[in-house]
């Protein structure tokens, strides 16, 4: 948690222009870090670097080139960068100094992120990116230390790579941005596709686009922060309103907080007034439903109004000094110690074997889904089972055309052979540029009433490129419409015609 401390014997009082006010303690990145003041009050974090390299006059440019261009980030969820410097053996960056805790103190202290605050740190964490992005600059080592949960917002720090990024890259930048996520709602990092089940289904779909294994299949930050902030997001000004929506959320989260508190110390104080009576076990009441528990929250550790019961971080409580941000003592969410939750950044190689399926560069719909098999399962619940669901004769015949892949634009080549009257298995392919992907068998499975025919996909193939799940085709003016939605994959949709 950064903290203020008083400067050392060894500190200077001084840097360039500035007073030193404090040394700070708790920030990532190579140190030390100094609190002082702007011209205008502003609290400052200045970063004091030293080494080997300050005597070059390339290197000195190059982090001036570096530090010029951080200052052209726009201030959207990103700690601003106000000024740099360099003396004789010394060079220093000055930026905007948040206060509040990091994302892997919040969680490590207060538990998991649900709802509100997980939507606003969603938001927030994809718009600072996009920020950061749109100056040209990559941030290279993002991730839950990266990420300051403050009274007024989610705000990321310590980014500045210009290109050639060599691995750092945006892509890789939405990777990470995907695995924080899945941290903050686990209290650790992923380690199976079933760990995205825990993520609400809006925001599951943008992570597992984002956890694709082939960089060239990630979307980009401004994607994600459109995608996040749903119908009606602004085109112009994308990034001046995930800020905005990301604050809102903030607040309208620690006036959730703060009304529970409430409710809770009412409670509390009923119980023990005189005349009351202590509450009984959990158990249902009159009209069959359950009693809130001993501390007013349901069996399931659940406040009444369904929130979970650790959701004072966002700049709420009373604990806490100067740059602590806060956040209040209370019941927690158990989680991993601190340090299972820093191997986040070592889990990447884990993840893109374990979530992207070992994708190559020509990514399919589902990819990095485990290849399942689709063959149909007799009911055995009746003693005559439905009959199979066959391919309508409107659709019968061989298809081809491009889908879309998830938000990022990405498009492949489909084939489909469907035969008449057949309960499967028909038959899929997908390339890219003239190359096979994968292919694979589809089987009906269902048929709306509006004629939509409803098939399992199942990779043969090309398995670990590509994945399974149910594709579906329609008739339409032009052709036949195909839409692919596999569990933690990124979906795909377009229009085939007749081959």
């Amino acid at each position: 948690m950064p903290k203020v401390t008083p400067l050392r014997a060894e500190d200077p009082d001084r840097i360039g222009r500035y007073r030193l006010d404090g040394r700070i303690s708790g920030l990532p990145g190579a140190g030390p870090f100094y609190l002082a003041a702007g011209p205008d009050g502003t609290e400052l974090a200045i970063r004091l670097l030293r080494g080997a390299w300050t005597h070059d006059a390339a290197a000195r440019d190059r982090f001036a080139a570096e530090a010029g261009s951080a200052r052209r980030v726009p201030p959207f969820c990103a700690a601003r960068i106000m000024d740099f410097g360099a003396g004789e053996d010394y060079a220093y960056l000055v930026s905007e100094y948040m206060p509040g805790r990091s994302l892997l103190e919040a969680v490590a202290d207060s538990g998991r992120f649900r709802g509100l605050e997980l939507d606003a740190l969603a938001i927030g964490g994809a718009t600072g990116l996009a920020a950061v992005h749109q100056a040209g600059l990559v941030h290279g080592s993002f991730g839950p230390e990266h990420v300051i949960v403050g009274p007024d917002g989610p705000c990321i720090i310590e980014f500045g790579i210009t290109p050639p990024y060599g691995q750092a890259t945006p892509a890789a930048d939405m990777l990470a941005w995907a695995q924080t996520m899945v941290f903050a709602s686990m209290g650790r990092p992923p380690a199976t596709l079933s760990d995205l089940d825990v993520l609400p289904e809006a925001l599951r779909e943008v992570v597992a686009d984002c956890l694709a294994g082939d960089p060239g299949f990630r979307p980009e930050a401004r994607a994600v922060v459109l995608a996040l902030l749903g119908e009606g997001a602004p085109e112009a000004g994308t990034l001046a309103e995930g800020a905005r929506r990301a604050a809102q959320i903030t607040e309208a989260a620690q006036r959730a907080a703060a009304e529970r508190e409430a409710q809770q110390q009412a409670r509390a104080t009923a119980r023990t007034a005189p005349g009351g009576r202590a509450a009984r076990h959990p158990g249902p009441d009159s009209r069959g439903h359950d009693r809130p528990g001993r501390d007013g929250r349901d069996p399931d550790g659940r406040d009444p109004d369904g929130q979970f019961a650790d959701r004072d971080r966002m700049g709420g409580g009373t604990g806490g000094g100067r740059g602590t941000g806060g956040g209040r003592a209370g019941r927690r969410v158990p989680v991993v110690p601190i340090s299972v939750a820093l191997v986040l950044t070592a889990a990447v190689a884990f993840l893109l074997v374990h979530l992207a399926g070992g994708a190559s560069p020509s990514h399919p719909p589902g990819a990095g889904a485990a290849a399942n098999s689709t063959s149909p399962v007799s009911s055995t619940d009746s003693a005559t089972p439905s009959p199979q669901p066959t391919v309508p004769a409107g659709l019968v015949g061989s298809w081809q055309g491009q889908v879309t892949l998830g938000i990022a634009g990405t498009t492949l080549d489909v084939k489909i052979s469907l035969v008449a009257g057949s309960a499967g298995p028909d038959t899929i392919a997908y390339s890219s540029s003239g190359n096979l992907v994968c292919s694979g068998e589809l089987i009906p499975q269902s048929t709306a009433a509006s004629g939509a025919l409803t098939l399992s996909q199942g990779i043969i193939t090309g398995q670990t490129k590509c994945g399974n799940g149910p594709v579906t085709l329609g008739s339409t003016a032009t052709g036949m419409s195909f839409t692919f939605r596999g569990k933690g994959a990124p979906p795909a949709s377009g229009t085939l015609t007749r081959a």
